[in-house]
C-alpha cells in the first residue's frame, strides 16, 4: 500500500510535465497499476478490520466518495476547459493527501494471524481494544500457537508458506467461485466504463453528462448499502446486473437524447450498486490467506473492460445501439449466474483455503469455529489436501488442519 501510493503521487505528477506523446502514454500506463494496488489494498484492509456488522457499510462510505470526487473531477476538468497538464497536476496533488494516511495505518490484524505472526497481531488488537473500549486476553491466542506448531511443526519464527494464484485456481469449488466473481467485475468494468467514457456520445456536453453520472451514482451506491444488508450480497448483485444490462440495452433505441441519456443514467444508477456491492461480496468470499490475490484477479478482469469499452462504441458502425446492446446482454448473464455463489452477510470471513471451500457448505455453529453440516464424510476428503490419510486418525487431524483460525478466537469482538 505504502509503495503504490507513493509511485502514484511520483508518476501522476511527472506525467502532467510530460515532454513527448510517448512519455505520457507510459506515464499513462503506470497510472492504470499503481492506484488500482493502492485502492484494491485499502478494500482488502478495511473488510479485515471491520466486523460483519459494519463492512458493507464502510465500504460504502468509501465508494460515495468516489461518486463525490467524481463530479468535482467534472467540475475542474469543466472550468479549465479540458487542460489535460493542469487537469494531471491537480490529479497528482490530490493524491499526496493521502500520505499522511500511511501514519496511522497498521497490518490487517487477521493476515497477522493467518501467517502465525502472533506477536504483531495481538499489538494491533491492542490498538484496536484500546480505540473500541475493550480488552485483548493476554493467552488469546495460545491455542493456536500451540496447534500451528503440532499441525505445521514450524514455530512463529520459521518462514511461511507463500500463496500464489495458483492456490486460488487449484481449489475447485474456489476456482468456480472465482471465475464467476471476475466475470461479474468484467461486466461491471463493461458497462460502468462503457458509459463514463463515452459520455461525448450521450448528449451534447461531456462534461455536463460526466457530473450527471457522478451524482447518479450517490443514490445507487447508498441503495447497495441498504439492499446488502437486507437482503443480502447476492441476490442484490444478481438483481442489479439485470436491471442495470436491460436498461442499457433499452438506452439505445430512443432517438431523443433526453430519454436515452436518462435511460442510460438508470443504468449508470444500477452498475454504481453493482460495483459496491462486487467489492463488498468479494472481499468476503475469497478466504484470507489468497484474498489479495483474488481481489487483484477480480480487479484485473474490470481492468480488462476498462480497455475494451472505449472501442465498444465502433460497433454503432454496423447497428447504432449495438454497443450498448453488447454491454447489456453481457451484464444480464452475469447476473444470471450470481446465485451460483454463496450468500456472505453477517457471516466471519474464511480464513484459509480449506475454509474456503467450505464455506456455504458449512454453518457457524459457534464464533470463529466452522462446522460442515449435510456433508458427507467421502465428499468432505476430496475437500482436503492431497495428503490427507484415510484413518481415523488422519481424519480427526485433518479435521483440525482447516487452519488455526479455528483455534483461534473471533477478532470481530475487538473490530
Amino acid at each position: 500500500m505504502t509503495i503504490s501510493l507513493i509511485l502514484t503521487v511520483a508518476t501522476s505528477i511527472a506525467t502532467a510535465f510530460s515532454p513527448n506523446y510517448a512519455f505520457f502514454i507510459f506515464g499513462q500506463l503506470l497510472l492504470g497499476l499503481f492506484p488500482l494496488a493502492f485502492l484494491m489494498s485499502c478494500q482488502v484492509s478495511i473488510t479485515e478490520i471491520v466486523g460483519p456488522k459494519y463492512r458493507a457499510r464502510c465500504l460504502a462510505v468509501g465508494h460515495v466518495n468516489w461518486c463525490i470526487v467524481m463530479i468535482i473531477l467534472g467540475l475542474v476538468a469543466w472550468m479549465i476547459d479540458g487542460n489535460w497538464r493542469q487537469l494531471q497536476l491537480i490529479i497528482g496533488l490530490s493524491w499526496a493527501a493521502f500520505l499522511p494516511y500511511l501514519i496511522v495505518m497498521t497490518e490487517s490484524p487477521r493476515w497477522l494471524m493467518q501467517k502465525h505472526r502472533y506477536d504483531k497481531c495481538y499489538k494491533v488488537m491492542k490498538r484496536f481494544a484500546k480505540f473500541n473500549k475493550t480488552t485483548v486476553p493476554d493467552d488469546i491466542f495460545e491455542k493456536g500457537k500451540t496447534t500451528a506448531s503440532e499441525l505445521t511443526g514450524k514455530t512463529d519464527t520459521e518462514k511461511e508458506r507463500k500463496y500464489t494464484l495458483l492456490d486460488l485456481l487449484r481449489s475447485p469449488i474456489l476456482r468456480i467461485r472465482t471465475l464467476i466473481i471476475c466475470f461479474n467485475w468484467f461486466s461491471c468494468g463493461f458497462m460502468y466504463y462503457g458509459i463514463s467514457l463515452n459520455t461525448d456520445r450521450i448528449g451534447e456536453n461531456p462534461y455536463r453528462t460526466f457530473i450527471f453520472s457522478g451524482v447518479v451514482e450517490i443514490p445507487g451506491r447508498l441503495l447497495a448499502w441498504w439492499f446488502v444488508g437486507y437482503f443480502g450480497r447476492r441476490w442484490s448483485l444478481g438483481l442489479f446486473q439485470v436491471m442495470g444490462g436491460l436498461a442499457l440495452v433499452l438506452s439505445g433505441f430512443p432517438e431523443n437524447d433526453a430519454v436515452s441519456i436518462s435511460i442510460a443514467m438508470i443504468a449508470k444508477f444500477c452498475t454504481s450498486a453493482v460495483f459496491t456491492i462486487c467489492y463488498v461480496y468479494s472481499v468476503e468470499l475469497y478466504p484470507t490467506v489468497v484474498r489479495g490475490i483474488g481481489m487483484a484477479l477480480s480487479s484485473t478482469s474490470a481492468g480488462i473492460a476498462n480497455i475494451i469499452s472505449p472501442f465498444i462504441i465502433l460497433l454503432s458502425v454496423y447497428w447504432t445501439p449495438l454497443p450498448f446492446v453488447t454491454i447489456g446482454i453481457t451484464s444480464v448473464f452475469a447476473g444470471l449466474v450470481v446465485p451460483i455463489l454463496p450468500e456472505t452477510k453477517n457471516e466471519n470471513l474464511p480464513g484459509t483455503i480449506e475454509e474456503g471451500e467450505l464455506f456455504g457448505r458449512a454453518k457457524q455453529k459457534q464464533r470463529g469455529s466452522i462446522k460442515t453440516e449435510h456433508v458427507e464424510d467421502e465428499e468432505r476428503q476430496t475437500l482436503l489436501p492431497k495428503s490427507a490419510s484415510t484413518s481415523k486418525a488422519n481424519e480427526n487431524q485433518d479435521k483440525n488442519a482447516y487452519g488455526v483460525f479455528h483455534h483461534e478466537p473471533s477478532l470481530d469482538t475487538v473490530f
